[in-house]
């Protein structure tokens, strides 16, 4: 499935310009105001990039920003803000409201599709939902009650590393990573599954110093990945169960 590209301006033609660069690649959402935007934002599914242009009357792309950015099942997917202002005080104002990166009118195609395939790519470093895919196919319910019951063990787990790696007890902080590292590799969490083979891997090897570092790692990618999969799938009731 490609994804899901939600273009934010006021101008149809930009809008128009907008969809011939981007519909062979993209399946594309289209908004002709912020207000409009916020409305469709508050039901799913949710885009996995929004293009959003600042200059709008009633809501400018400012104040998207900020709704988008507020609410926990959207706040992980990434915004490019789309303008003709080229000032450092417009950049750092996105940047500081959780932009990912600004582009300039005119808008070059190739840099359009090079920067939103850039920041598309980050996000698959979360979550791989096409290994997900691969592993139990594509019916989002059984994709659902998957990740519920791996977002439920893989919280008690991190706890149990956490609490392991605060009295210095680092075998059994090992010993947790690694069922984590198997349960993440499970549903594609990469970024989790990464820095659990880390801890285990150091563990083993009796480097003990870097280890309450990894584990604030490890929480801040688990908190990535319940927001990553609470916006693509909706807020999830955790529910216990083995993977």
């Amino acid at each position: 499935m490609k994804p899901t590209i939600f273009l934010i301006d006021d101008d149809p033609i930009i809008l128009r310009s907008l969809s011939l660069i981007l519909k062979n690649n993209y399946q594309l959402r289209l908004a002709n105001s912020g207000v409009n935007a916020i409305n469709a934002l508050n039901k799913e599914p949710f885009p996995d990039l929004i293009l959003l242009d600042i200059e709008m009357p009633n809501m400018d792309g400012y104040q998207v920003l900020e709704q988008i950015k507020s609410k926990d099942v959207l706040s992980a997917i990434p915004v490019i803000l789309v303008t003709a202002r080229d000032t450092k005080e417009d950049k750092h104002r996105g940047l500081a409201l959780g932009a990912v990166e600004y582009i300039y009118k005119p808008i070059e195609p190739s840099t359009l599709i090079f920067s939103i395939d850039t920041h598309l790519n980050l996000i698959s470093k979360i979550l791989d939902i096409d290994f997900l895919k691969k592993m139990i196919g594509t019916d989002v319910n059984k994709q659902k009650a998957l990740l519920e019951k791996y977002l439920q063990q893989a919280e008690l787990i991190i706890s149990d590393i956490r609490k392991a790696a605060d009295i210095d007890n680092y075998s059994e902080a090992g010993f947790n990573a690694h069922k984590l590292k198997s349960s993440s590799g499970i549903v594609g969490a990469i970024k989790v599954q990464k820095i659990s083979i880390e801890i285990d891997a150091d563990v083993k090897a009796r480097q003990y110093e870097k280890i309450n570092i990894l584990v604030q790692e490890l929480e801040a990618a688990f908190k990535e990945v319940t927001i990553y999969i609470d916006s693509h799938f909706g807020s999830l009731k955790k529910s216990v169960g083995k993977i």
